[in-house]
């Protein structure tokens, strides 16, 4: 007697005695547990409720219920899968078999290795209906207990099976989301990243994400993202099927947002800063522009009037006073230092007439000329000259001293640039 592995357990139901008989002792030899017998389709049917078997070999014509109303309720009550064996072989008898699913059909008479294949046949089948059942239930709880919502769609967008979380999720149950388009509850401005979504799996078979906003139940669009990919048939290909696991991301995307508008505001911030900076820069370029014009006026004050009169009162005076004159001219020339330019400062030392002089040689005029426009002599004019050279600091030096004055001169309109 064969041995196996896991040996299963068969109710044989056939109201043959002889039959039974046989039945029962090829599956023995094989190494099957037979548990039970039935003479008709209604005792079959009770048996089976009772001692739960692995398998059921039924006789098709059989008193009372026969076999294959027998079989339809074994299997769809108690999902026990059924062999049938019978003589009846015609059209008839096969289209009401094919409607019960069974795993074999074994024509009497019928030999021990007859037996033998077909339940080795069954007893795959059983096994890849264990796996598959159990494959099934594992994703049935898989979905049962994520809070994401997991989905089934065909091509067009169609859910063809949904999650319970869809509810949470959307607001829609699972039975309100069937035979409804994907694409009809994405928002618009969207609509056209998610067809992307599904060519790109279509064609990569490979998975995707996308973001988009979904119209919920409560009427108002939700941020989600689905992570999807297509389902492939047997041969590997497209089957234009497609299963998407999406999530709530409304949190994500407000935090988002939330940035964006903290670097919006920055930015402005910024402008702000640097609109008040170049304000700042105007207003500091003013005032300098008003410092250059007030230092102006006063060295032109100062050369123009109140240094000739000190002058004069050198002239006219004691020596007492005269050193009280030196004293003021000094403290005059101190006070005004920080405020005037180098070259201002060595203009100060100048008197009204040698300033004259200067500006007349600065304009390219010859020692003739200037004696002739401030009605003097040409000896006059060279010890001017003289005097203008020691009091800028070029005396006893190969410099020309026209060519120094407008030296002086372009240094003063770049600073008045700068300053400007």
């Amino acid at each position: 007697m064969e041995k196996n592995e896991t040996t299963m357990k068969i109710l044989i139901f056939d109201d043959e005695i002889v039959i039974t008989t046989q039945l029962d002792r090829q599956l023995r030899n094989l190494g099957y547990d037979v548990i039970g017998s039935a003479a008709d389709g209604a005792e079959a049917v009770k048996i089976a409720r009772e001692k739960m078997p692995d398998l059921a070999l039924l006789d098709i014509v059989m008193p009372g219920t026969d076999g294959i109303a027998a079989a339809r309720t074994i299997w769809s009550e108690l999902r026990i899968p059924v062999i049938f064996i019978t003589a009846h072989a015609d059209d008839i008898y096969l289209q009401r078999v094919k409607t019960v699913e069974p795993l074999a059909y074994i024509i009497k008479p019928f030999q021990e290795d007859d037996l033998k294949i077909a339940l080795k046949l069954a007893a795959y089948k059983i096994e890849a209906e264990k796996k598959l059942h159990a494959s099934q239930e594992k994703s049935r709880i898989m979905m049962a207990n994520t809070s994401d919502m997991i989905s089934q769609h065909a091509k067009d967008g169609t859910f063809l099976a949904v999650s319970p979380s869809s509810l949470p999720l959307t607001g829609y149950k699972e039975e309100m989301l069937l035979n409804q388009s994907l694409f009809d509850l994405v928002y618009e401005r969207d609509l056209n990243d998610v067809r992307k979504f599904f060519n790109e799996i279509t064609k990569q078979h490979s998975p995707r994400t996308v973001e988009y906003r979904f119209f919920t139940k409560r009427g108002d669009y939700q941020w989600v993202e689905s992570t999807g990919n297509v389902i492939l048939d047997v041969k590997a290909n497209p089957s234009g099927e497609y299963l998407l696991t999406t999530r709530d991301i409304s949190v994500r995307k407000q935090s988002e947002q939330m940035k964006l508008n903290e670097q919006v505001s920055l930015t402005e911030q910024n402008l702000t800063l640097q609109q008040k900076q170049i304000v700042a820069d105007d207003i500091i370029e003013q005032l300098k522009l008003e410092k250059l014009k007030i230092t102006e006026k006063m060295q032109i004050n100062i050369n123009t009037i109140i240094l000739p009169i000190i002058k004069k009162l050198k002239i006219v005076t004691t020596s007492m006073a005269r050193l009280h004159v030196d004293m003021l001219e000094e403290s005059l020339l101190q006070l005004t230092a920080p405020y005037l330019s180098n070259n201002s400062k060595l203009m100060l030392n100048l008197t009204p007439k040698e300033i004259e002089v200067c500006d007349l040689l600065a304009a390219g005029n010859d020692s003739l000329n200037i004696s002739s426009v401030l009605n003097m002599s040409v000896r006059t004019v060279h010890t001017h000259r003289n005097n203008i050279r020691k009091k800028l600091g070029i005396q006893n030096q190969e410099i020309n001293l026209e060519t120094h004055l407008k030296t002086m001169l372009v240094r003063k309109a770049v600073e008045s640039s700068v300053a400007s």
